[in-house]
């Protein structure tokens, strides 16, 4: 159809060649410009973005952040801050028999107040979108196990500090991790699965037990114990209790032994003491401390050793000695024997078949041996007669004891914790040293004047009679030139 004429021009619609040419024209222009496949596409960041900028604001991510934080830095306290104080002050006893128990304490009682904020951001994710749920569970639950690793450390087992600084940083390192890797990801639905809400029930069980377990701790003095059991046990603390032996004195022995204990020696202050447990023959150096509370005890000790181990006393059997064995913190066996010979070369010809017949037994540890003689130990008739042994370079100075450093007892109308750090100045046991005349003469004879055999075995080597003989030959030391 053709248009009207308008004036001196007139004004028609394209014919359909031309229409056809301009056609052309445009689709040339827009092929030429830059572009590739990727350009038409909307980038993976971009929708990521978008989709959380439409996503209803939750506090369970910054809760769970921030649980998880104090988590790490609960862990840090009791782990890799050990190893810092020990390599900055150079003093592992002090660290953890006084500095863990401490920080340990308090560590316990910031775990509920941690837990709690992980039962809070639990229930914020329940509500929201899987998305934050899936990186919430994740911080929390990572939070939730370096408390139960911190409770498990200071409860139930003891670590060495390296291994629980390790145990602390893997699980801290992988968490981290975890929740990184996720907050890449946007997964877009309305609700959770059923698999995620039982995750989520679980991980709500989990951090209630937490809390509750801290609140026990926190008024365990006051309510975890009848008076029943109070009272059997304030009995049992005043039953033990020497002539001549403070109650405070007492009572740290009592709770070391959980039994009944003999007085081998008490320094003249009355301070300190030696003591034997009567049930296990436990040997302790025990000193009062001058630290006081109303909620626990303190109190110094070194184990030194039991007289009374049946594998030892079969295999060497008319013998006096002292075993130690400290199978998580020691890395070796100790024995010191009393035997009985008229020469060094009489020893070692009494000594290679027993000692090599329990070293066949029992060699999956080292043992560190130390052995004295003399021809008469007819008077060597008490503890105090030979527990000088432990005290001549023949056993490691250690803060760990049999059962841990921390243990349960009586005190002012309560059961609480007695906390032990090592007992480095041994000052009843240097005080016996130091008056022959309050042990056997033959001991003093056997530990000063003569040679002894000092020697340390592998775990595993094979010996046979004429290695071992050879061995002990040479590993004669001391005595009086």
């Amino acid at each position: 159809m053709k248009g009207q004429t308008v004036g001196a021009t007139g004004l028609l619609w394209p014919s359909n060649k031309a229409m056809l040419d301009l056609r052309e024209i445009s689709c040339q222009d827009y092929i030429l410009e830059e572009t590739t496949p990727l350009d038409l596409l909307w980038p993976a960041s971009l929708i990521n973005e978008q989709a959380r900028s439409s996503t209803r604001r939750s506090w369970a991510i910054p809760l769970a952040t921030f649980a998880f934080i104090l988590s790490i830095i609960a862990a840090f306290i009791i782990g890799p801050l050990q190893m810092i104080l020990v390599a900055a002050i150079l003093d592992y006893n002090w660290v953890t028999t006084v500095y863990f128990p401490n920080a340990l304490h308090f560590t316990l009682i910031t775990t509920g107040f941690i837990a709690l904020i992980g039962f809070v951001g639990l229930i914020l994710s329940w509500r929201t979108h899987p998305k934050p749920t899936y990186v919430s569970a994740t911080l929390i639950l990572g939070s939730l196990i370096e408390i139960a690793l911190i409770w498990i450390s200071g409860r139930i087992t003891s670590w060495a500090p390296h291994v629980l600084s390790l145990i602390l940083l893997i699980v801290a390192a992988f968490f981290i991790i975890s929740a990184l890797l996720i907050n890449k990801q946007f997964f877009r639905k309305t609700r959770n699965s059923l698999f995620t809400n039982i995750i989520l029930s679980l991980l709500i069980v989990f951090a209630l037990t937490e809390a509750i377990l801290s609140a026990i701790y926190v008024f365990e003095p006051t309510f975890t114990h009848d008076s029943a059991e109070v009272e059997q046990l304030a009995t049992a603390h005043e039953q033990a209790q020497l002539p001549g032996v403070s109650r405070n004195l007492s009572d740290l022995t009592y709770v070391l032994c959980d039994s009944p204990y003999q007085l081998i020696y008490q320094a003249q202050d009355g301070d300190s003491g030696l003591f034997e447990c009567s049930n296990s023959g436990e040997v302790y150096s025990v000193q009062e401390t001058p630290e006081r509370s109303n909620k626990s005890v303190f109190g110094a000790a070194m184990y030194l050793g039991t007289t009374h181990d049946d594998k030892v006393s079969l295999a060497f059997p008319s013998t006096r000695y002292l075993y130690r064995t400290l199978p998580n913190t020691a890395t070796e066996a100790e024995l010191v024997l009393m035997y009985p010979a008229a020469s060094e070369q009489e020893l070692v010809d009494n000594i290679v078949q027993p000692l090599l017949d329990y070293w066949q037994q029992y060699h999956d540890q080292n043992l560190f041996i130390n052995i004295f003689y003399n021809d008469d130990f007819s008077q060597v008739n008490s503890t105090r007669d030979f527990v000088l042994m432990a005290a001549l370079d023949t056993m490691v100075m250690t803060a760990s004891l049999p059962r841990g450093n921390t243990l349960q007892g009586y005190f002012n109308g309560i059961i609480v914790p007695y906390y032990y750090e090592a007992d480095t100045a041994l000052k009843a046991l240097r005080e016996l040293g130091s008056a022959p005349e309050l042990y056997a003469n033959s001991s003093r004879i056997a530990l000063t004047d003569s040679r002894h055999i000092s020697l340390h075995l592998a775990a595993n080597t094979e010996l046979t009679s004429e290695t071992l003989r050879e061995l002990l030959q040479n590993s004669f030391v001391g005595g009086i030139e």
